[in-house]
This record gives structure tokens, sequence and C-alpha cells, in this order.
């Protein structure tokens, strides 16, 4: 059996399985895995698909780091008000995230830092990429979002830049 995806082929390779009644044991119930990168053959395809869930996993953790410092460094410039902690490491992403939705500038007529339709986009990206993978839950998430995922961080710091 073969199934492909983005110049990756990986097929399972089965040889049928028999059973030895005088020992008592099946034989032959191995399913070899191998993995065509490019048309090229991967010869360790488990180690393979280890470094792509590490380099998934090393994608998320930047994009959370650069979302929560972009967010910490934009309540630190607009001096936002955030629950206070005898220690800076335990205050929340959530707690300056949440100043950032709800708190409003003095000086912009009463609007919001950010629109609604952006703090939606905000919060699905947190919890469907820059949440899950950085916690080691990795799941099959489209390249489309991820790069969604990295220009709605851009456009976050653009809009910090702004305001």
């Amino acid at each position: 059996m073969s199934i492909g995806y983005n110049n990756i082929l990986l097929k399972l390779e089965f040889n049928g399985i028999s059973y030895d009644r005088e020992k008592r044991i099946f034989i032959g119930q191995e399913i070899n895995l191998k993995i065509d990168f490019f048309n090229q053959p991967i010869i360790y395809p488990h180690q393979f698909l280890n470094e792509a869930k590490l380099s998934a996993i090393t994608l998320s953790i930047y994009l959370r780091t650069a979302f929560e410092t972009e967010v910490q460094k934009f309540c630190n410039k607009k001096r936002l008000n955030i629950p206070y902690k005898d220690k800076f490491k335990e205050i929340s992403i959530n707690e300056f995230w949440k100043a950032i939705k709800e708190q409003k500038p003095k000086k912009n007529n009463g609007e919001l830092y950010i629109d609604d339709l952006l703090a939606f986009d905000v919060e699905l990206y947190r919890a469907i990429i820059l949440n899950p993978l950085s916690h080691n839950e990795i799941a099959n998430i489209p390249k489309r979002e991820i790069q969604e995922a990295i220009d709605l961080i851009k456009k976050l710091q653009q809009i910090f830049l702004e305001k």
C-alpha cells in the first residue's frame, strides 16, 4: 500500500502472515515502512519522520514565542494594566492578550487596540497551531494554515508598531 503527499511517498510493505502450529507463534507479522522524498529513498524512515515532527514542534515554538514577545512588548509600551504577580514568569500570556483585547487607549475615541475580527483570528490560530504544537501535540496542520499564522503575527507586529 502507498500514499503520497507533496513529494513524499509512504509505502507500507506487508509480506503476509502465517501461523506455526508447532511453535504456536505468528510468522511474518512485520510491516515495513519505506519513504521516498523527491523520488529518493530514505534509508532511515523513522528518523525522517522524527525530524519532520521536530521541525513542526520547532516552528510552533518559534511562532508562539514571537506571539508572546510581541504581545508582552506592546503591553509594556502602552502600559496596559496586567494583574500583578511576584514573579514575572507567573503572569500568563492570556493576561497580556486579554489586556490588549479589552483595554482602550485613552486618546483613541474609545476604540480598542485591535478589532474583533483580528482578535478572532488570533484566538483561532492560538488554538490550532500556537498551543497544540508547542505542547508536543502534533496534528495534521496544512502548510497554508501555518503560513496564515506567520502572516497573522506579522500583522500584529505592524499594528503594534502603528499604535
